[in-house]
C-alpha cells in the first residue's frame, strides 16, 4: 500500500517497544516517515486529571517522534492517551466534570504545541454506559478549545481523534456515535478485533494492520 492510495494513513508507535530485547527492539529512530500520513505516539498518561508523560524518558522521545517531520514535512504526529493497559477510573475522573475535564484540556494544549504534536487521540477502552455522555462532552469540549485556541494562536488547529471499538455491543454501550463523529477528525478501530472475529479468514500469524500483505 503507498501513501497515494489513501488519503490517511495513521499508525501507531508504541514506546515499550524501544525496551524490548534483541531484534524485536524498535525505537523511534527505526521508523520510516514516509510510510503514513499520520504517526501516533502511544502513551501519555493522566495525573490529577492532566496530560503529562508516562515517563520522562519519554519526553525525549516525542522530540524524537517530531523531528521525524524534518524529514518528510507532510507527516502529522499525534500523541496518544489511555491504551489497551491504562486505567479506565483515570479517564472517568477526569471526564466526570466540567471542572475536571477543563483542566485536562488546558494541560493538552500546554504539552502538545511546545512539543510539536499536531493533535491527539483517545484511546479511552472503554466508556461505560454512565460514561457514554461524559465522552461526548468531552470530545465537544476539546474540539471547541481547539477550535479556539488554533484561531487565537494562528496555527492550524490540533486534531482530535478516538479510538473506539469494533464490538457492536460496546459501541452501544460506550458511544454516542453521531456526537462523537461531528467532533472527530478521525475515528480509528482496532484491526485486532476484526480479525478475531473471522478466524478463518486468517490462516497465519501477523500484525494487528498490515501495510503490505503478507508473502
Amino acid at each position: 500500500m503507498s501513501i497515494a492510495s489513501t488519503s490517511r494513513l495513521m499508525c501507531y508507535y508504541n514506546s515499550k517497544a524501544a525496551d524490548r530485547p534483541a531484534m524485536g527492539k524498535f525505537r523511534v529512530s527505526d521508523i520510516d516517515p514516509d510510510k503514513c500520513t499520520h504517526l501516533i505516539f502511544g502513551f501519555s498518561d493522566i495525573i490529577e486529571n492532566e496530560l503529562v508523560p508516562t515517563t520522562v524518558n519519554d519526553v525525549q522521545q516525542y522530540f524524537e517522534f517530531n523531528a521525524l517531520k524534518q524529514r518528510n514535512p507532510l507527516l502529522r504526529t499525534m500523541l496518544a492517551v489511555g491504551g489497551e493497559k491504562f486505567t479506565t477510573e483515570k479517564f472517568r475522573t477526569m471526564a466526570g466534570s466540567q471542572e475536571n475535564r477543563e483542566v485536562f484540556i488546558k494541560s493538552v494544549i500546554k504539552l502538545l504545541r511546545p512539543l510539536k504534536f499536531d493533535g491527539l487521540n483517545l484511546d479511552w477502552r472503554y466508556p461505560t454506559e454512565e460514561d457514554k455522555q461524559r465522552f461526548t462532552e468531552l470530545c465537544k469540549e476539546l474540539k471547541t478549545a481547539f477550535v479556539v485556541e488554533g484561531t487565537s494562536s494562528n496555527q492550524k488547529r490540533l486534531i482530535l481523534a478516538a479510538s473506539v471499538s469494533a464490538e457492536r455491543s460496546t459501541i452501544d454501550a460506550s458511544y454516542e456515535v453521531e456526537e462523537i463523529a461531528i467532533q472527530l477528525h478521525n475515528l480509528l478501530v482496532p484491526g485486532k478485533q476484526l480479525v478475531k472475529k473471522c478466524p478463518y479468514f486468517f490462516k497465519g500469524t501477523g500484525f494487528t494492520i498490515n501495510l503490505f500483505k503478507n508473502h
